[in-house]
């Protein structure tokens, strides 16, 4: 039963997140949300910084950020970090916003209100986990093999078997 702990791609190594929020208590929430419930995974917050530069300077394998941050980066136009390896933070709980921010390719999307119950999902989904903790307990491992139900918004690339669909984070120094 180990086996599904060996082949999933966060589990297997250690995700580097860069938490681009722009206000400083959500921003705050989200790293101790990550290190209470993903402590093997490094993070990062990026402060008053330009996130785009800092997208470019860290390489992080997941980004959380804001609404407004990721229409500049929608598309490879503004930040050339693929979107699919962006999760969005919504202002309102909206199925056009949400609608909108997986349309343009994100690799996940919850709304603010929704932030301490959805995030953590959306995170793994967008990295290609399907284990509800990191790193998995012995008998969700056993239980892997079986689909898991959420509520969190993902889009279609996040269950595509091409390669370049797929995020598989590298074991990496913390940032």
């Amino acid at each position: 039963m180990n086996e599904s702990r060996v082949t999933c791609p966060v589990c297997s190594g250690t995700p580097r997140v860069l938490v681009a929020l722009t206000h400083p208590m959500m921003r705050q929430f989200t790293l101790e949300l990550l290190d209470r419930d993903h402590g093997c995974w490094s993070a990062v917050a990026l402060g008053c910084a330009d996130p785009v530069e800092a997208m470019r300077a860290l390489s992080p394998d997941l980004v959380v950020l804001d609404a407004a941050t990721f229409r500049t980066c929608q598309c490879g136009g503004g930040c050339g970090y693929p979107c699919k390896r962006m999760v969005v933070v919504g202002p309102e709980p909206d199925s056009a916003y949400r609608s909108a921010v997986l349309d343009g390719g994100a690799g996940g999307w919850v709304a603010r209100d929704d932030v301490a119950e959805q995030l953590s999902d959306a995170m793994r989904m967008a990295l290609g986990c399907t284990h509800r903790t990191c790193p998995p307990a012995p008998a969700e491992r056993a239980l892997s093999s079986h689909p898991k139900r959420s509520s969190v918004a993902r889009p279609d690339a996040a269950n595509s078997s091409r390669a370049d669909d797929r995020v598989v984070p590298q074991r990496k120094e913390p940032l």
